[in-house]
């Protein structure tokens, strides 16, 4: 029962499992009733020592693979780093990239843990080789071009010679939270919202008072702290309201 489970998860995933825990229930049924037995036998297979050795080496043998090396990992992760990384960056394909390519060379897959470690590794290791990869193709005119771009203006300088950043001004954004029941901050004249709220409940005093010039009000609405006092230069007046 145990050996026809290992040759079967292997014959899929290019490794064998860590234990029960991977192997799914309907799978132990199907192998079970193929076999013969009871699935509840595997409980008496044990996952450590010479007889789970013996079976795996059959069944390297029979598939023509071999164990992986610690060569292989180095050469799996320069690998990553010459061929994949560059285009890919996300660790599930990263890990299928590595299962693939293990496939490819008839290596048993490295356990998860091994796979998470050596795409960690080969991710850490990849921008300064693709920093330099890419710094060797450039002549030295296009590198003289950089440095100049990257110079900075003496009168930015501090007295450590240090780039002083000046802040950007950022002003009010131009449409504001679709949502909302309440706001509760003034906005002061000049700087509205084009939009204001789409959707809420209610409007504080401060925004009845100086939402005087722009385009539609809110669609859905149930009322305002205050009266409005005027509406000047709306042009798209509210679709949806009760008040």
């Amino acid at each position: 029962m145990g050996f026809a489970l290992l040759l079967k998860f292997f014959h899929l995933e290019g490794r064998f499992p860590a234990g029960p825990h991977e192997i799914p229930v309907a799978v132990l049924d199907s192998v079970a009733q193929q076999v013969g037995v009871r699935p509840d036998l595997l409980r008496e297979y044990s996952w450590q020592g010479r007889t789970v050795e013996r079976h795996r080496a059959i069944i390297r043998s029979r598939f023509g693979f071999r164990e992986a090396t610690v060569a292989d990992g180095e050469t799996l992760e320069t690998w990553l780093i010459e061929e994949v990384l560059d285009q890919e960056h996300r660790p599930d394909r990263l890990k299928d990239a590595v299962i693939g390519q293990c496939r490819k060379l008839c290596i048993e897959s490295p356990a998860a843990e091994q796979i998470r470690r050596l795409v960690g590794s080969a991710v850490q290791r990849h921008e300064p080789h693709f920093c330099k990869t890419i710094s060797g193709k450039l002549d030295s005119a296009t590198e003289d071009r950089l440095d100049t771009l990257l110079e900075a203006d003496p009168s930015e300088l501090d007295e450590g010679g240090w780039t002083v950043w000046q802040p950007l001004m950022v002003p009010l954004r131009f449409i504001p939270t679709p949502v909302g029941n309440t706001t509760f901050l003034p906005r002061r004249d000049g700087h509205q919202s084009v939009h204001p709220h789409a959707r809420g409940e209610r409007s504080s005093a401060y925004w009845v008072r100086v939402t005087w010039h722009g385009s539609s009000p809110r669609p859905w609405g149930t009322h305002s702290l205050l009266d409005k006092q005027r509406w000047d230069d709306r042009f798209i007046p509210t679709p949806v309201g009760n008040t």
